[in-house]
């Protein structure tokens, strides 16, 4: 993880030290301390349902729709060059089982794009700014549909 410029070694989000090196060399102890995730969706309307249903959820703190984007893939013996939309995701590590199992279950695909990418250096003021947005009100924990 890194702070203001430095790697933090972790057992846990709240129990961060300095770590010596400039990045650890045991990657496995270094928890991220936000996230950006990806998918891609067919449509501007797939891939809007996806982040609205997220955020009004407070599954993530930001979602963000990008495209048409051009893909390049093999899909089904062929090439296939579709356009879609990316939709990502930003949100705290904590978060991303919630949210990959809630864009999975939504996902129109039957075998849909879904990466999770830690954020090296998030800002000081993003990173309360995402807290506080993507924490899930008492009302909300129940509503993941």
């Amino acid at each position: 993880m890194r702070r203001k410029g430095k790697w933090l070694s972790c057992t846990g989000v709240e129990d961060c030290t300095p770590h010596p090196q400039t990045q650890p060399s045991n990657v496995d102890s270094v928890i991220p301390i936000a996230l950006c995730a990806l998918t891609t969706t067919a449509t501007r309307d797939q891939a809007e349902a996806l982040a609205r249903g997220a955020i009004e959820n407070r599954l993530a703190g930001c979602a963000q729709v990008e495209g048409p984007v051009s893909s390049f893939y093999h899909w089904e013996k062929q090439v296939a060059t579709p356009q879609e939309y990316r939709v990502w995701f930003k949100l705290m590590p904590a978060q991303a089982p919630t949210l990959r199992k809630w864009v999975l279950a939504q996902h129109p695909y039957d075998t849909p794009q879904w990466l999770e990418i830690p954020a090296s250096y998030v800002g000081e003021k993003y990173l309360s700014w995402l807290q506080a947005t993507s924490t899930p009100s008492p009302s909300s924990t129940d509503n993941h549909s």
